[in-house]
């Protein structure tokens, strides 16, 4: 679970408070800059939001849309979480829908199936791995 905003990684307030701001003004690259500096991907600012979720939350603006889809791709890259919510319960997948950003909706769909099937895939082999083991100490008890 990410940290309040109040610090993050043992970093200062005021870092957290310049990386929401950056969101919400559009400035993409000073977020981008803010975030490498060790800031905790999924830090929370006074709503519960996370840097994914703020920059969902803000309205499309076309002039800056390229821009928004890079951060939310360079912080899906980062490792942020996708399914996080916020304290109205809202997740970014749904901001994005609820303000236009179709791109940013296909990105976190796409990310999410991929996710979801390699979690599947996961437990799958995991079962199998556990299936095998059983398999195994059976046909042992029949060797000696």
């Amino acid at each position: 679970m990410g940290t309040l905003a109040s610090t993050c990684n043992d970093r200062p307030y005021e870092k957290i408070v310049s990386l929401f701001k950056a969101i919400r003004h559009n400035n993409f690259n000073r977020a981008k800059n803010l975030m490498s500096s060790g800031i905790d991907i999924n830090c929370i600012n006074y709503s519960g939001a996370t840097p994914l979720i703020e920059t969902c939350r803000c309205r499309y603006l076309p002039q800056t849309q390229i821009q928004r889809e890079e951060f939310v791709q360079f912080l899906i890259d980062m490792g942020c979480d996708i399914m996080r919510i916020d304290i109205h319960g809202r997740t970014a997948l749904l901001y994005a829908e609820m303000n236009g950003h179709d791109a940013i909706v296909e990105l976190l769909d796409r990310y999410e199936n991929r996710k979801r099937k390699t979690d599947f895939v996961y437990e799958l082999e995991t079962i199998a791995e556990e299936d095998l083991k059983d398999s195994f100490k059976e046909n042992a008890k029949y060797v000696h």
